[in-house]
């Protein structure tokens, strides 16, 4: 078992995010490259080397959350999975081995009655172009350990992103991420997906939620983390614990301890 955080931002360098990781006794940093310092552009694997050797940690990636990889525009797609391919380059420099993706529901047309949303108008197209991506990526990984994680935002009950998913999820390269806050908040929206595919979950984001606002503190919501934390571990998967704030972070990471010291001394 695996668990880490998140880039903060108020911790501006990866740095000063590396030593909270180190000193909280943690494993990892989950990179948000959403961030301008984190653009696969910007990092040098001589850098993000040298950081995990001085703290011992290591890294995964979360791409932007704007990245579509089914856009309707050809270059516009091109480019978004070119940035995704050039995160797997980087991170085969430095031996990292998940990348945390969303999945993008895509644009809409609001009419009088109803939205209609493009990729279900057009949903030939749409999973032609999730297979390229899939592809592309089966080529870009290569036999490298690298996994690319889906994760849930609380609209995995829509018919053409289930059939996305499952398509991505044809290939060994794709597994699953599950963020146990987006689905609290969405009423569970994703619970039936998530849990069908069970044996693929291999990566958990863990935060606490009251109905609709989420990334609270561990065991100050509404949400049954105990469960959550016992899944972890005796799946032994890896886990991020997204709080947005170093406060809250600390605060969460010494009641999870505490827990593990409990589901320890209870074997």
């Amino acid at each position: 078992m695996k668990l880490g955080i998140p880039t903060l931002i108020e911790l501006e360098t990866l740095d000063a995010n590396a030593k909270l990781c180190n000193e909280l006794g943690l494993d990892f940093i989950e990179i948000n490259m959403n961030l301008p310092q984190y653009q696969a552009s910007v990092l040098t694997a001589e850098y993000l080397n040298k950081i995990q050797k001085k703290y011992g940690v290591f890294f995964t990636f979360h791409i932007p959350e704007d990245i579509d990889i089914a856009h309707l525009n050809d270059k516009v797609r091109t480019v978004n999975h070119d940035i995704v391919v050039d995160t797997i380059t980087l991170m085969k420099k430095v031996s990292s081995s998940r990348l945390n993706m969303h999945m993008s529901r895509g644009v809409h047309f609001t009419l009088p009655d109803e939205k209609i949303y493009l990729y279900e108008n057009f949903r030939d197209q749409y999973l032609s172009h999730i297979e390229a991506f899939r592809l592309k990526m089966d080529n870009a990984i290569g036999d490298s350990d690298i996994i690319i994680s889906i994760e849930n935002t609380g609209i995995f009950n829509i018919d053409y992103l289930k059939q996305g998913v499952d398509c991505l999820l044809e290939s060994k390269v794709f597994e699953l991420t599950w963020d146990i806050g987006h689905d609290h908040s969405s009423g569970h929206l994703d619970k039936d997906f998530i849990e069908a595919r069970a044996d693929r979950v291999s990566h958990m984001h863990i935060h606490d939620a009251i109905g609709e606002k989420n990334h609270l503190q561990l065991y100050t919501g509404e949400m049954d983390i105990d469960r959550f934390v016992e899944i972890i571990r005796d799946k032994n998967i890896s886990a991020v614990i997204e709080t947005k704030t170093e406060l809250v972070l600390r605060k969460s990471v010494s009641s999870l301890k505490e827990k593990l010291h409990k589901l320890d001394g209870a074997i």
